[in-house]
């Protein structure tokens, strides 16, 4: 019985503080907004490179081939192997006959192309006015073959010098040919190309001039690929 009373006294009490305290309600709790920082987008501006315009495709001449420029260069071959020895003398009285081979063959610098021919190295161009320079005094002295001298002059020179053809033509260096379809004299020749243009002065050593007291004239035409060895040959054989 007093266990029971007990119990009951206890279980008002609980009762009793239960009723009289207030309901405590959490607050709610207010989250915080947390905004991302405003990120300003950074301005770039483009790098100023000047952006050069290209320039037009230049056409490239076709580097001819050795062989092709040197079987322009053996046009000359069979005068010269032929008619001429091996000390540089000529065969004027047989060479006369072959005159219409000579136009023939003056004809060949005649009509060659300008571009074809600006496309050679240097040493095949004076290669070119050599045997041009050389082809043409031929067919001079064949032209005026025999040699027509005055009994005065023969006094001075040989009846067989070229100074007698010299003067009977008006100078030989002032004979006019057609090279590239452009013309020329010997002498301009001399001037423009083997003193200002290329100023090759072992070249005067390879030229013709029809006389003992000149350069011998070689029996084989002047190439670009041996034409140094064969300008110094003519130096040193004309020195020596």
């Amino acid at each position: 019985m007093p266990k029971l009373l007990i119990v009951f006294i206890t279980s008002l009490t609980v009762l009793f503080f239960t009723a009289g305290c207030p309901q405590i309600t959490p607050e709610p709790i207010e989250s915080t907004k947390v905004e991302p920082p405003k990120i300003e987008p950074t301005k770039t501006e483009p790098n100023e490179v000047e952006i050069a315009e290209p320039e037009p495709n230049k056409p490239e001449l076709p580097k001819p081939k050795p062989k092709l420029i040197a079987s322009f260069h053996d046009k000359c071959a069979d005068i010269l192997n032929n008619f001429v020895d091996e000390k540089g003398m000529v065969n004027y009285r047989k060479l006369r006959r072959k005159k219409p081979q000579l136009s023939k063959l003056l004809d060949e610098f005649a009509k060659l192309d300008p571009s074809e021919y600006n496309s050679w190295p240097k040493e095949d161009k004076i290669a070119f006015w050599i045997n041009a320079y050389n082809i043409k005094k031929l067919k001079i002295i064949v032209d005026n073959y025999p040699i027509e001298s005055s009994r005065i002059l023969r006094i001075f020179w040989h009846p067989n010098s070229i100074r007698h053809i010299d003067r009977n033509i008006g100078g030989i260096s002032r004979q006019k040919f057609i090279v590239m379809d452009e013309e020329f004299t010997l002498a301009e020749i001399e001037r423009q190309f083997f003193r200002k243009q290329f100023n090759e002065p072992r070249v005067f050593f390879a030229l013709s001039h029809a006389s003992l007291s000149s350069p011998p004239l070689r029996n084989e035409p002047y190439y670009g690929h041996k034409l140094i060895d064969q300008l110094d040959n003519q130096a040193k054989k004309f020195l020596s």
